[in-house]
C-alpha cells in the first residue's frame, strides 16, 4: 500500500490491533516521518530451525496522517536476520566497520545501507548514517525498484540496536 489514511484507531477496527502491537515495538521519528517497528518469533541461534526460523515482522512508516509504507506480520527477517542485523549495527556504532556496506536480507523488502564517517580521532562521525530501505512490492507480488528510504542518524540507530537486543533478550528469557 503506497497511501492510505490511518484514520481512528479503535478496538474494532484492525488497525487497532497492530497499534497495540507497537507499544511493545520501536517508534522513530526521522525528518517528521514516523516509523514503527515490531519484531515477533524471534527465536535464538540455539534453538532454530534452520528452514523455518521466520519472524513475524510489522512496519510502517507514515507522515501527517498518510501511511507511506505497510508491512503486517510479514516474513521479512529469519531470527538470523536479526542477529545479522544486530552485530552489523553494534560494528557500525563502535567504528567496526569502516567503509560503506550494504546489509541484505533472504527477503528483498528490506535493506540496510550502513554509511559511516570518522572523525580526525578515529571516533564515529555525527554525520554517519544508516538508510533504511523498505522496498515497494509491484502488483504481480515481486519486489520493485521503488522504495521509502530513511537516514537514521546515530540517535535512531542505537534506539534500534537496544529495541534488537530487547527483542533477542526477551525471546531468550521465555525460552529458559
Amino acid at each position: 500500500m503506497i497511501s492510505a489514511d490511518i484514520g481512528d484507531m479503535n478496538e474494532k477496527s484492525a488497525g487497532y490491533e497492530q497499534n497495540r502491537r507497537f507499544e511493545n515495538g520501536l517508534t522513530l521519528d526521522v525528518i517528521g516521518i514516523t516509523m514503527q517497528l515490531f519484531i515477533a518469533d524471534y527465536v535464538p541461534k540455539e534453538y532454530v530451525n534452520e528452514d523455518n526460523d521466520w519472524c513475524a515482522v510489522s512496519v510502517i512508516a507514515s507522515m501527517g496522517g498518510r501511511v507511506l509504507y505497510s508491512q503486517d506480520n510479514a516474513e521479512l527477517l529469519q531470527s538470523s536476520d536479526v542477529e545479522r542485523l544486530y552485530l552489523n549495527i553494534s560494528a557500525f556504532l563502535s567504528g567496526e566497520m569502516k567503509e560503506r556496506t550494504d546489509l541484505d536480507f533472504i527477503e528483498p523488502e528490506l535493506r540496510l545501507v550502513f554509511n559511516p564517517f570518522f572523525d580526525e580521532d578515529g571516533s564515529l562521525a555525527e554525520e554517519s548514517f544508516v538508510e533504511f530501505r523498505m522496498y515497494y512490492d509491484s502488483l504481480d507480488g515481486i519486489a520493485s525498484e521503488n522504495f521509502l528510504s530513511l537516514n537514521l542518524e546515530k540517535e535512531h540507530v542505537v534506539k534500534l540496536l537496544n529495541y534488537l537486543a530487547s527483542v533477542m533478550n526477551r525471546r531468550r528469557e521465555n525460552i529458559l
